[in-house]
């Protein structure tokens, strides 16, 4: 049986110049996001989402989900994402995915964090992102006794894979030009789904 470090995929997904096509995209996206749901967040006790302060896009993972979004680029990364889930996990019918956006600017970082429950015998449940402009920053992985046990190198163009138990951050972004983004998603079991949440989740098929 692997060991949990060894159920984090660091890999190769498309050539960095796709990157290109997906950045507009994605704050055109998050933009969209933060004008239809920002007074939702009004409503949030102050504790909610705190780890993503910087990125609304990211605080509102819930109101959307990217690959139903028809801007450039976001379909065939879906494609991808889905060809890789599949080499993964040989059960992935019993999947579905949603995703979301991560735009952090100079000194923004998504603090320590996760999506699942259980970090030692992987419950199922798994998260994943793909760096669409990253490059320098690097994402922590650690176990429930805060130790660290992996570190990624982020690198545009790859995919990260892992259980979703895991608690893991990024550190902070440096370029006081462009956005760290990211393309962030999970995959949970169907049967794990409320029915009444009609425009989320996609089923892998």
């Amino acid at each position: 049986m692997k060991n949990t470090s060894e159920l984090i995929y660091n890999e190769y997904l498309f050539k960095p110049v796709n990157c290109e096509i997906l950045i507009p995209s994605c704050v055109t996206l998050a933009k969209e996001i933060e004008f239809r749901y920002k007074d939702y967040m009004n409503t949030w006790n102050n504790d909610y989402m705190q780890f993503a302060e910087g990125s609304n896009s990211t605080k509102l993972y819930e109101t959307y989900n990217v690959f139903l979004c028809h801007l450039p680029g976001f379909s065939e990364v879906f494609e991808l994402i889905i060809d890789k889930f599949k080499e993964k996990q040989p059960r992935y019918k019993e999947y579905a995915v949603a995703g979301w956006v991560n735009i952090y600017h100079k000194g923004g970082y998504l603090d320590w964090h996760k999506h699942g429950s259980d970090p030692i015998n992987h419950d199922g449940r798994w998260h994943g992102y793909v760096c669409v402009n990253a490059e320098p920053s690097k994402t922590l992985y650690a176990d429930d006794n805060n130790q660290l046990i992996k570190e990624i190198v982020n690198k545009n163009g790859y995919i990260t894979l892992s259980p979703a138990g895991l608690m893991h951050r990024v550190t902070p972004w440096e370029d006081d030009i462009s956005p760290r983004i990211t393309i962030a998603f999970d995959f949970i079991k169907r049967q794990e789904i409320d029915p009444s949440l009609l425009n989320r989740w996609i089923p892998v098929l």
